[in-house]
């Protein structure tokens, strides 16, 4: 997911019938870990999405900044919220202009041309904040301890929500549709630099399924009610974990 700084670099199936069938006050009423794997269910299972801790995709995406959009194709490998590889390119420019952003752990680079480069840290801080939500639509992780899971007002279509609070990470508010399945995730983004805080949200859509793991299809980002970033996945694939050299570091 791109950073407000413009690196661009990183950024289903079963249906419970018993919840399509509960009145929203029921919904409401139920236990925040209850709900939890209510959601679990829809995306796969709590089994399947404990099998597989990481996904790589390919995607078209588009970033828009102010006076102008880029138009972007990539492949996303990700083991969240703290490992991942991304490589885009322009679709303008070809794939002589492909960069990627890696983080591995605590570590974090640009690459792009066989040149590395350390991540500044404030474009760090950005990425790492956007590819934790990638933790929040995994769902597993809101099952840690760490975890403070409370319930929260329904939006105005009637979405059921939880309210996710971990230290150290920016606090999320989840939103899920009839089916129990997560459509958007409201958070704030961290003032970095000279960027003050704002409101994002992320709007997920449509659905994308390999070996029996959900994923959205499709996701869009607003900042501050302002377009700022969509993606369409056209391949998906969970894994076991993300194995890649790159991981290593630069020499």
């Amino acid at each position: 997911m791109p950073p407000r700084s413009f690196s661009w670099l990183g950024i289903g199936g079963v249906v419970c019938i018993a919840s399509l069938a509960l009145p929203r006050s029921l919904i409401a009423q139920d236990a925040p870990a209850a709900l939890l794997e209510r959601a679990l269910t829809a995306a796969g299972g709590a089994e399947r999405l404990a099998r597989y801790r990481a996904f790589a995709w390919r995607a078209e995406a588009t970033v828009h900044l102010p006076g102008r959009d880029i138009s972007l194709l990539g492949h996303w490998q990700i083991a969240p919220p703290d490992s991942a590889i991304v490589a885009t390119y322009e679709r303008s420019t070809g794939p002589s202009s492909m960069r990627r952003l890696i983080l591995a752990g605590d570590r974090g680079w640009s690459e792009r041309g066989g040149q590395a480069d350390p991540l500044p840290m404030a474009a760090e801080t950005e990425e790492r904040g956007q590819f934790y939500l990638y933790s929040l639509i995994r769902l597993l992780p809101l099952r840690d301890p760490a975890v403070e899971l409370s319930t929260a007002p329904a939006d105005t279509v009637g979405h059921w929500a939880l309210r996710v609070v971990r230290p150290d990470r920016q606090e999320a508010t989840l939103y899920f549709d009839a089916r129990d399945r997560l459509v958007r995730i409201r958070t704030t983004v961290a003032a970095v630099a000279d960027s003050p805080a704002m409101p994002q949200e992320v709007t997920l859509a449509g659905t994308i399924e390999t070996n029996g793991v959900r994923w959205f299809r499709r996701m869009t980002i607003t900042r501050d009610g302002k377009p700022f970033f969509e993606m369409r996945l056209t391949s998906f694939e969970p894994l076991r974990t993300l194995v890649d050299p790159l991981l290593a570091g630069p020499p």
